[in-house]
């Protein structure tokens, strides 16, 4: 283990240690009884090892004591240690929050992006409980939430994910999205401790919104000007046509259509200038208007 072909002297062994002051200081702290818990030692045996040694007792001046050979495991912990700097970096460079839930024990760690997207000081009071965290959720979602984390934590669900409000530190809410899944279980298949990021989607809820007021906007303006909507698509032969202009053609809802459906309906008189307007302004890549005469399917009524 040491690298020694014979039994070495503590003379020989020192010479062959890393940190020996650090060493000698800690056998005089042994002596004193002022220290008791393993000694880690450097020797470079080859590529450089790292050694635990116990001290089991000491009798007079003889300290007994055990070595053991732990370079594996340091080279896991580095190895692990430096794996979890990169994904810590890598989420907190995507401004993701992370969190880790010990259900076991009730701790629950946030990074400095959790606490920072909520405004709460990343070097003051950690607010690490999880009643404290409920109650900034918007009292709409809540329910809907805490319903969810019950049914993760029975077992029922594994991967989770959720969008709510969260009260921010300077009183307005921000929107969240949560995923969160288990990587350690108790006997009985519950999760005992579970890992998750959290990213702050306000802006994005925020565009949503917009988008949703300008097309319900659209949506009244057109209904009230009984104008009908449509889309074809060249490539397919796909049309879409909106209840409106459904309504006008004078066909169910539910039945798909294409592009026949609406050659079919436009009246003979009337159905080669309409066609001809149409495969000119595809050509050309530009708007038309073209006025002319249906046949509607349900009753045979001519409309303009």
């Amino acid at each position: 283990m040491l690298g020694c072909k014979e039994q070495p002297s503590l003379r020989a062994l020192l010479r062959r240690l890393g940190g020996r002051r650090r060493l000698l200081q800690s056998l005089r702290q042994v002596r004193a009884g002022e220290l008791s818990a393993p000694i880690e030692l450097a020797i470079p045996v080859g590529d450089h090892h790292r050694m635990a040694t116990g001290i089991v007792r000491a009798d007079g001046d003889t300290l007994w004591g055990l070595v053991q050979d732990v370079t594996a495991l340091y080279q896991a912990e580095v190895a692990l240690g430096r794996s979890e700097s990169r994904w810590e970096v890598a989420l907190e460079s995507a401004r993701q929050g992370v969190w880790d839930s010990d259900i076991a024990t009730g701790i629950v760690y946030h990074s400095d992006t959790w606490r920072a997207m909520r405004g709460i000081d990343t070097k003051g009071d950690p607010e690490d409980d999880h009643e404290v965290w409920a109650d900034r959720v918007h009292p709409e979602d809540l329910p809907k939430i805490m319903a969810l984390i019950r049914r993760q934590h029975s077992g029922e669900l594994q991967r989770v994910h959720m969008e709510y409000r969260e009260r921010h530190r300077n009183g307005r809410y921000i929107w969240i999205s949560s995923l969160g899944a288990p990587i350690e279980w108790f006997q009985d298949g519950r999760p005992k401790r579970i890992i998750g990021t959290d990213t702050d989607i306000t802006e994005q809820k925020t565009v949503e919104e917009q988008l949703l007021r300008v097309s319900r906007r659209l949506e009244l303006a057109l209904d009230v000007s009984r104008i009908g909507l449509f889309e074809a698509n060249l490539d397919t032969g796909e049309l879409f046509w909106d209840q409106r202009v459904r309504q006008i053609y004078g066909i169910d809802e539910n039945e798909v259509i294409g592009a026949t459906d609406w050659e079919a309906a436009v009246h003979p008189e009337d159905a080669s200038v309409a066609k001809h307007r149409v495969e000119r302004a595809v050509e050309s890549r530009s708007s038309y208007e073209s006025e002319f005469r249906i046949l509607r399917r349900n009753d045979g009524q001519v409309r303009t």
